[in-house]
């Protein structure tokens, strides 16, 4: 399924930069090349109640966040690695036929039951970030 970003980012191609980037999806993490930062600060989700449109794909769900919500009441992500703020458009759960596989990324090659993405433009530049986070239950250490 296609990215759906803003129709306003879209249709003025500002996403061709973004499009042509070597490291897309689907991406294995590999364990052992991994780096701590010590000085990654926490990451902020803001917390605000925002209404959508939710619809269940066969394969996943995906949340639209409403195109009419008032000014103040979006949600926005900052922090950790992120170098902007973007404001939460959408917000994708894969899962699939089955409970061993359903994430795009693997973890030493391994997928896991789901994954969350979320996609969207940035507040302050125009620029899109999408962002994936793994559902990993367990020990990480032992199940990778």
């Amino acid at each position: 399924m296609p990215r759906r970003f803003p129709p306003r980012l879209r249709d003025e191609g500002r996403l061709t930069a973004q499009s042509k980037g070597r490291r897309q999806s689907p991406v294995n993490l590999n364990p052992g090349s991994l780096l701590f930062d010590p000085h990654l600060k926490p990451l902020h989700i803001d917390k605000s109640r925002i209404s959508g449109l939710v619809t269940n794909t066969g394969h996943g769900v995906i949340f639209r966040v409403s195109d009419t919500l008032a000014p103040g009441l979006a949600v926005n992500i900052s922090g950790g690695p992120l170098s902007y703020q973007y404001r939460v458009h959408e917000l994708h759960i894969h899962y699939g036929r089955s409970d061993d596989r359903g994430s795009e990324h693997t973890v030493a090659g391994k997928p896991f039951p789901a994954e969350v993405r979320t996609g969207g433009p940035s507040v302050h530049r125009r620029t899109v970030g999408e962002d994936s986070f793994v559902t990993v239950e367990g020990n990480a250490e032992s199940d990778v």
